[in-house]
């Protein structure tokens, strides 16, 4: 009986998968977005910009070095052209941007002037050349601050270099830096602290792991789509768990649980046929996501087909729950309502939508907790190729324990909400 009524949801599912589809096919469109926004390597663009110095001094020399040291080299990729070539690069989209720095830039900027920079925006792009022209002005305004809080001793160093004669301009100068960072020292110099990794507690070890977990997923240059992509699965666990889990109310509108009411435990067979049909979808549905990170999206995942099979038997916990908030409503749009209402700040909370690397220590911490957030720690350390320990065997088995345990309630409430028995 239990086969035939699998068998039955099968079936029906397979002669009408368009809505089944719509729903896994939400999460991939995540996928094919981030894709899209941070290029098919899932690393994060670089912006490309052409810089033009007419002026050849030793200020706009130290502005075009800075795009190509420290952080900013990794986020702006900068060279340097006349300015004719610099047009032609912009106007033909092969850059973000072009700078062109005018003549008498340095002059003007040491005399306390306020010279004028040109940027040429490509207008193909839209976040790369605001990314560009944003890092500029802040570099404009860290230029005002230097030359603020040293214009004396600037205003010595040229006075000097116009001079033939030394005098004691050396120790005017000295004096006037050494009087600049002692102003702005306890802003920039603050006490230097000591980091001491006091370690895990006994109560706290399987936490202080779970969070090494999360953080190992950030090593080794991650990108993008290798941050995102199991949170997704935990996403398409939700949606399609809500989905099927209201089709217990089509099975009262044709009429179902009627029939089966004269039946030996027909109900809770019925129930418990939807579960374990719609894990076996669910199964289908994360071997074929996995298949398409590691082959389409080219994400390096390991030991997929274990990840799709875990992922199924902690679904059957989650659908066996989300059945039983269904027949809690009094109605089909109240069981979508109330499925919405708890699915929603899962999703959000459980690292689908914003992943734990990203999180602050408490979010993550509340995230962690949550049952999908749990799930999607053991889905990354499978995909991720390392160790497994005991907790990745234990939490699928207690997700069909409780999926058993929701059944139950799930059967029983159908009995009262659709037969109105107690």
């Amino acid at each position: 009986m239990l086969w035939r009524f699998i068998k039955k949801d099968l079936l029906r599912h397979a002669r009408d998968p368009v809505a089944l589809i719509l729903w896994a096919a939400i999460p991939l469109a995540v996928a094919i977005l981030m894709r899209a926004a941070f290029g098919g390597d899932g690393q994060i663009p670089q912006a490309t910009l052409v810089i033009a110095d007419q002026d050849d001094s030793f200020a706009s020399r130290l502005l075009g070095a800075a795009f190509r040291a420290g952080p900013l080299a990794e986020l702006i990729h900068a060279e340097e052209a006349d300015s004719a070539r610099a047009v032609e690069l912009a106007r033909q989209g092969e850059v973000s941007a072009a700078l062109f720095i005018p003549r008498g830039f340095g002059k003007r900027y040491l005399d306390g002037g306020t010279p004028t920079l040109t940027l040429l925006r490509n207008p193909s792009q839209s976040i790369l050349p605001a990314i560009v022209e944003e890092t500029i002005s802040v570099l404009a305004d860290g230029g005002f601050y230097v030359r603020e809080l040293f214009g004396d001793p600037i205003r010595t160093i040229r006075a000097l270099a116009a001079s033939d004669t030394v005098g004691a301009s050396g120790s005017e100068i000295a004096t006037g830096i050494q009087t600049s960072m002692e102003r702005i020292g306890v802003y920039f110099f603050p006490p230097v602290l000591t980091v001491a990794n006091m370690g895990a507690s006994s109560d706290g070890a399987g936490r202080a792991e779970e969070t090494d977990a999360v953080a190992n997923a950030s090593d080794e240059s991650t990108g993008i789509l290798e941050i995102f992509f199991p949170g997704i699965l935990t996403m398409s666990m939700l949606f399609l768990g809500q989905a099927l889990a209201v089709d217990i109310w089509a099975e009262h509108k044709l009429g179902t649980f009627r029939r089966l009411h004269v039946t030996p435990k027909g109900v809770g067979g019925l129930v418990l046929g939807k579960v374990i049909a719609g894990t076996l979808i669910l199964w289908l549905i994360f071997e074929l996501l996995l298949l398409l990170g590691r082959y389409v999206f080219r994400i390096d995942l390991e030991r997929i087909h274990l990840a799709a099979l875990y992922s199924a038997m902690c679904g059957f916990g989650i659908l066996a729950a989300l059945h039983f908030i269904m027949v809690l409503a009094k109605s089909e749009n109240g069981g979508t309502i109330l499925g919405t209402l708890v699915v929603m700040p899962l999703v959000f909370l459980g690292g689908s939508f914003f992943p734990f690397e990203t999180l602050s220590p408490t979010m993550r911490a509340i995230g962690m907790a949550t049952p999908n957030g749990q799930i999607l720690v053991q889905i990354k350390r499978i995909v991720s190729g390392g160790p497994l320990d005991a907790v990745v065997w234990i939490t699928p088995l207690i997700a069909i324990g409780l999926g058993l345990a929701f059944t139950l309630l799930a059967a029983r409430g159908a009995r009262r909400r659709f037969l109105g028995a107690s």
